[in-house]
Parts: C-alpha cells; sequence; structure tokens
C-alpha cells in the first residue's frame, strides 16, 4: 500500500476523524499561496481527504488546507508546514520533489534544521501506518 488515498481509506475504516475531500482548485490554491505546487501525491492525499479535524492515525494530525494556507508565513526551505505529531512536539514540511512526489521533514523548531524523513508522500504515511515516525 503506497497510494495516500489507500491509508486514508483503512484509517477513515478504523474511525479516525477525517474531513470530505478537497477539491483538485482548492489544493492547487492552496499550495500556488504557499508558493509551491501541489504534487500528484499531494494532490492524491487532499482530494481523499481535506486533513482531519483531531488526532488520529499515530497520534498525527493531517491539517486541513485552510489551516496551511493560515500557516504559510511558516513556510521555509523545508517546503510547507501540514501536520503535527503530540499536539506540536514534532511538525512535518511537505517540498515537492518533481512533479509526482513531495519529500516530508521533520521540523522541532528548536533551531536544528528539519531533518528529512521521508521521500514521498506515500512513504511517510507507510511510516505513520507502521507508527515507524
Amino acid at each position: 500500500m503506497s497510494k495516500p488515498a489507500d491509508f486514508i481509506q483503512k484509517w477513515r475504516e478504523q474511525g479516525h476523524p477525517f474531513h470530505p475531500p478537497a477539491t483538485v482548485d482548492a489544493v492547487k490554491h492552496t499550495f500556488s499561496h504557499c508558493g509551491l505546487h501541489a504534487t500528484q501525491d499531494i494532490l492524491e492525499f487532499y482530494l481523499a481527504c481535506d486533513g482531519m479535524s483531531d488526532f488520529g492515525a499515530g497520534l498525527i494530525r493531517f491539517w486541513p488546507l485552510a489551516e496551511i494556507a493560515a500557516r504559510a508565513p511558516d513556510r521555509s526551505k523545508y517546503g510547507v508546514l501540514f501536520a503535527d505529531y503530540l499536539l506540536e512536539s514534532e511538525l512535518y514540511r511537505l517540498k515537492p520533489k518533481d512533479e509526482y512526489t513531495t519529500l516530508v521533514y521533520r521540523d522541532y523548531f528548536g533551531g536544528s534544521e528539519p531533518q528529512l524523513v521521508s521521500q514521498s508522500l506515500g512513504e511517510f504515511l507507510q511510516r505513520v501506518d507502521t507508527e515507524n515516525l
């Protein structure tokens, strides 16, 4: 399982609190507003759900597009914030790698540089699924 929509479907069936899907225009507009392009894996994720209202899979919360847009000023060379773990103990960033895939970085905001944790959003979701963050 490596497609974002597959993980969302699985987690929905387990009762995790995902919002309904976003639209293509909303996803593209949000990421453009943040100075990034929406890669294929970002589109697949947000077309399956528009984030979460509360913590779910692996104590992580994937942010709705409105929250990503609101946090756009926190964008860095490591991408835009899109998720948090344990009430913002750890934050996660998306940075487009190419047209299809997105790198995922962990950011602790402790003065150190964010760490690359996954070569794609699908790989990151696999890690969340196995609680290997």
